[in-house]
């Protein structure tokens, strides 16, 4: 039954649905771990599908360990990080967010960073937009040979994608990238 009312400012829509009793104790146990409303948990599941798990199969994204991740990173060297990193951000970054949006803007980019950040559990992202820069900061806990792969993949996917070159700044487990006097720039579509 559709609906009008507001839910913290977005219109919503009444479902009725029915579920097996196992998965509904699996929502009340797991609502009440969160401390949220089962219908809060349903909700964060189903937008989690919608921004994120239902292009990431179709992707082809896959899901391992992290410490599978930061074991193979760990056997390779410096200058294999590196061209890994510049050979695959050309293709791969603009793929992706041409995949999710249908364009790869640079508001496309940053939108993907984001939502990249939220739901693979590898980065942390926060962006800061400052007198027409975007600064780009990226968390993560694997290792300065990974900021080595960030920083080349970042650094290439951007030139091509957009003609920027980002400046970019490593440490074992940050990189930054900024976007110098970007706002003024019309955004690409590939």
């Amino acid at each position: 039954m559709p609906s009008s009312e507001s839910l913290k400012g977005k219109l919503t829509t009444t479902r009725a649905i029915r579920i097996p009793k196992s998965l509904d104790r699996i929502l009340q146990e797991e609502a009440e771990k969160r401390n949220i409303s089962i219908n809060g948990l349903i909700s964060s599941v189903l937008t989690k599908f919608a921004e994120w798990d239902r292009h990431a199969e179709q992707f082809g994204l896959a899901t391992l360990p992290t410490q599978v991740l930061q074991k193979l990173t760990q056997l390779a060297d410096d200058n294999l990080m590196a061209k890994t990193g510049t050979e695959l951000g050309p293709d791969l970054l603009r793929s992706e967010v041409i995949f999710w949006y249908k364009q790869a803007s640079l508001d496309k980019i940053l939108e993907w960073f984001t939502l990249f950040s939220k739901y693979s559990g590898l980065h942390k992202v926060q962006i800061t937009k400052t007198d027409g820069d975007y600064i780009i900061v990226i968390r993560h806990e694997m290792g300065s040979k990974w900021s080595v792969h960030l920083k080349n993949y970042f650094e290439s996917a951007f030139k091509s994608t957009l003609g920027i070159t980002p400046e970019t700044d490593v440490s074992e487990f940050q990189v930054t990238l900024r976007l110098r006097n970007v706002s003024k720039m019309i955004p690409v579509q590939r």
